[in-house]
């Protein structure tokens, strides 16, 4: 046996669920986050949304944490927003666009 050991255990069972929702490889080749890297703003753009309501935005920093979230709507199917990163630390940020057509996540740099 090994110093220290106390004979206790500790056991951690994890189950995995089933996927909620992904995106289409089409919404997915769709969406466009631009320029990037960048130091002010950057535009997010989505083609190709079909269903009702508006399109939910979340920017999340490396931690996880919402830093930025919004709703957005499209208009005829298209979706485009400006964000802007001006009071946000540099780093690396992700991008996370949920539509009724699934979830779409892009990673953004922030100079």
């Amino acid at each position: 046996m090994s110093p220290g050991y106390t004979g206790q255990r500790f056991y951690l069972w994890l189950q995995a669920g089933g996927v909620l929702s992904t995106a289409t490889g089409a919404l997915q080749a769709a969406t466009h986050l631009y320029p990037n890297p960048t130091s002010t703003t950057a535009t997010l753009e989505m083609a190709g949304l079909t269903g009702p309501g508006p399109v939910q935005l979340e920017l999340l920093n490396t931690l996880g944490q919402v830093v930025l979230k919004r709703s957005a709507p499209p208009r005829a199917g298209i979706l485009r927003e400006e964000l802007d990163l001006t009071n946000l630390a540099t780093g690396v940020y992700s991008v996370r666009v949920l539509t009724p057509q699934g979830t779409v996540v892009k990673r953004l740099t922030r100079e």
